[in-house]
């Protein structure tokens, strides 16, 4: 297709990261830890940083991590990829004194809206439902931060992360519901099997893309089943099938994969992440997050 990509790298000390394999496989911008891409500007738990130290680091993460994209129309396209978003406890606190779901983001959705497409990990559901699981740190935002999510710019969210279950399955169905109830695409995690597996598609000019999201940090009795709602399944062998079925029959033009993995604080990949990244890119996948 003669498709040609330009990317800026970005990384971050701490938090969980993707592999980068060339131009094929790039982690475009990870934040530590539970992080939010807009809210992390006002929780005053970091301690030792500035709020305008942190907004500039920001700000210079989402410009270096835009991936200029050339598509077949030669139009360019943007794609800005963030980390997790948590928009419960302190931040929700923040949110409510603000009486402003917007408020998180107000530094940032310039930048999220002038993107042809914006991911961010969801890192909790948005639910008034469900059952503390009894996490040390359970995360479960009000549904009223969609405003906020809508406001941001937000095209497609990742629910495929170690804190998507922190209230149940009444939570997690809520968070899908809502999402697709205000044209934010979920992916990673659905009410059954097909939904929790499915990619997100999206079509900008004339090249459609495929986003799947997995992770590696939640036990396989937590995977969407037939009847039962869970997270996707990550099985290696059958991911990279998926994504070489994609590819073969014109689905996709594009496949990105993003994985919420690995240990945290730790800034560089291990060698089994590397191995994984191979494979995935060699089965055909063009992006990793």
């Amino acid at each position: 297709m003669g498709l040609r990509f330009h990317f800026n790298e970005t990384s971050h000390a701490g938090g969980r990261r993707s592999l980068a394999r060339g131009a094929c496989f790039v982690c475009l911008l990870a934040l530590a830890g539970f992080a939010c891409a807009a809210a992390i500007l006002w929780v005053h738990e970091l301690r030792g940083f500035s709020e305008q130290a942190i907004e500039a680091r920001i700000r210079a993460d989402l410009l270096a991590a835009n991936a200029a994209v050339i598509f077949r129309n030669e139009k360019p396209a943007t794609l800005v990829f963030v980390g997790d978003i948590m928009l419960s406890r302190a931040v929700g606190k923040k949110i409510e004194a603000e009486n402003d779901p917007h408020f998180p983001f107000l530094n940032v959705a310039d930048a999220l809206r002038s993107a042809d497409l914006a991911f961010a990990n969801l890192e909790g559901p948005i639910s008034s439902r469900g059952k503390d699981q009894g996490s040390e740190y359970s995360f479960r935002a009000d549904p009223g931060v969609i405003e906020g999510l809508k406001f941001a710019g937000f095209d497609v969210l990742s629910l495929a992360n170690n804190h998507i279950w922190d209230w149940g399955s009444e939570a997690l169905e809520d968070t899908v519901n809502i999402l697709k109830e205000n044209g934010i695409q979920p992916t990673g995690a659905g009410k059954n099997f097909d939904e929790a597996n499915a990619p997100a598609i999206f079509v900008i000019g004339n090249t459609r893309l495929a986003m799947f999201a997995y992770t590696t940090l939640y036990p396989r009795s937590l995977e969407a089943t037939a009847e039962i709602p869970g997270i996707s399944a990550f099985q290696l062998e059958k991911v990279a099938d998926e994504i070489k079925r994609i590819k073969g029959s014109k689905t996709a033009d594009i496949v990105i994969v993003s994985l919420h993995w690995g240990e945290e604080y730790v800034a560089h990949a291990s060698e089994e992440q590397k191995d994984i990244a191979h494979v995935l890119v060699d089965a055909g996948a063009d992006l990793g997050s």
